[in-house]
């Protein structure tokens, strides 16, 4: 056992991240910074639909450009990141475990690589109905990632996010099917989060939100990222208006609520503005 002067510090328990993308600067900077800077300990990634698994090599530049624009990260910089020495999810996983991280990290299943890797490129960006078999076959990956250590899945909805290429992403056009299919993994294994990240431009609507809740229900946890964009402070009350209304079925559902203004970071002015509306 190892014993520290503390005097003049503050002791606190370590911080938990709950929406970030490091999901590739944790390949050469095991703090996570700046995070790791600010007291961070635990980071959840595989944020909004992004990140690199599963996925096929031949597909790897495909999801390097879904996030040159809508995550500001460089294409350069993620060729000269990431190894690539996976293509299965608990592969990704296991790549990670390698480094000689920090920080605790937890990875949700991010759908945009999901759906490209089932569908194609061109398949996964355009069509919104993904066969039967398709979707059983997402699920099948869902439920192998959760068995690795995942724990859960996440998605984006608003439009307002393009690519370089000002297309639509997977996630944009996806069907609701498949996402109900996939929160009912999450039921059969108990236990899990799902991230959902909204816009004023959402496609489907907010009934979804409360879909996927019951799918997932009665044993699990789900957590919403929500972005608020033209200063709509009374949204972030759906999320937890339809966990409340589910708890009363019995169903053991619990709604996170992480928000932001377009062009304003999480802080002081944020939960201001939310305790005026409260």
């Amino acid at each position: 056992m190892k014993e520290v002067d503390a005097t003049g510090c503050i002791v606190a328990p370590g911080a938990i991240d709950l929406h970030n993308h490091y999901d590739l600067q944790l390949n050469w900077d095991p703090y996570a910074t700046m995070s790791g800077w600010h007291g961070v300990t635990s980071v959840a990634i595989g944020q909004c639909g992004f990140g690199f698994a599963p996925c096929k090599p031949k597909d790897q530049e495909a999801a390097m450009r879904l996030l040159t624009r809508i995550e500001a990260i460089p294409l350069s910089t993620m060729e000269k990141g990431l190894p690539w020495d996976w293509e299965s999810f608990p592969q990704w996983m296991d790549s990670l475990a390698k480094r000689p991280l920090g920080v605790n990290v937890g990875a949700l299943v991010p759908f945009n690589p999901l759906r490209l890797y089932v569908m194609g490129i061109e398949e996964s960006r355009e069509r919104v109905h993904a066969t039967e078999a398709e979707t059983h076959q997402m699920q099948a990956l869902v439920h192998e990632a959760m068995k690795a250590g995942a724990f859960g899945w996440s998605s984006m909805k608003t439009l307002i996010n393009r690519p370089d290429d000002g297309r639509f992403i997977p996630s944009q056009v996806a069907s609701n099917e498949e996402y109900l299919a996939l929160a009912q993994v999450l039921s059969d294994f108990g236990v899990g989060s799902i991230g959902w990240t909204r816009g004023a431009a959402e496609r489907p609507r907010a009934n979804t939100t409360r879909a996927a809740f019951f799918c997932a229900a009665p044993k699990i946890g789900v957590g919403r990222n929500s972005v608020i964009v033209r200063h709509r402070a009374a949204r972030y009350k759906l999320a937890p208006r339809a966990g409340g209304s589910l708890r009363a079925r019995g169903c053991n559902v619990f709604a996170e609520e992480w928000r932001r203004y377009t062009g304003q970071d999480q802080g002081l002015p944020t939960f201001r503005q939310r305790a005026l509306h409260e």
